[in-house]
């Protein structure tokens, strides 16, 4: 099977009998149950100081708000992704600049993220495809938001709205966590 999805196109799908499925995610082959693979839409305050658990997307985020000491040095105030580029899933930012709600929430067609280090926005659609988030995952990948714009997607990009900066009081550090199983 895992030879079948060297040649075909990742996300490809065959529906096989006794309500099976096979896909192809990116050289690896997987069978599961037809009706696993449900889609299931979600929307959810994400806590500003403590846990929030999002069962639908198979992520829980611990949020901390801290305040900026004017002694700690510079690299203190960075999240861990920018000093080791293999871990995306932590995010610092400017706390006051966010200021309303945050929410954690599915895809949704026609999603748009400005990234950090880049001018313009990028299709949210396409950062899952740069990031090899196989096609059945991609409906419950969650997306952090607030006031109508993608502030993060855990593991693949950050928005380079709410930076912390030299004039930033408060912070607000997100660090994600997939659910193993």
């Amino acid at each position: 099977m895992n030879r079948l999805c060297h040649v075909a196109a990742p996300g490809s799908v065959a529906e096989l009998a006794g309500g099976w499925r096979l896909h192809c995610e990116y050289a690896v082959a997987v069978l599961e149950r037809a009706s696993k693979t449900r889609v299931t839409s979600f929307e959810i305050d994400l806590a500003c100081d403590a846990v929030t658990d999002v069962p639908a997307a198979g992520f829980t985020f611990v949020a901390h708000r801290l305040q900026r000491d004017a002694n700690l040095p510079r690299e203190a105030l960075m999240p861990r992704a920018v000093h080791q580029a293999d871990n995306r899933m932590e995010a610092l930012f400017d706390a006051d600049e966010i200021g309303g709600q945050l929410l954690v929430r599915d895809f949704r067609h026609g999603d748009r993220i400005e990234p950090l280090g880049m001018t313009g926005t990028r299709k949210v659609h396409d950062v899952f495809i740069d990031g090899k988030v196989p096609r059945p995952r991609r409906a419950t990948w969650p997306i952090v938001e607030t006031r109508n714009r993608i502030l993060w997607i855990p593991g693949l990009v950050r928005s380079r709205f709410a930076l912390v900066t030299a004039n930033t009081k408060n912070l607000l550090q997100l660090q994600a966590n997939q659910d193993v199983g």
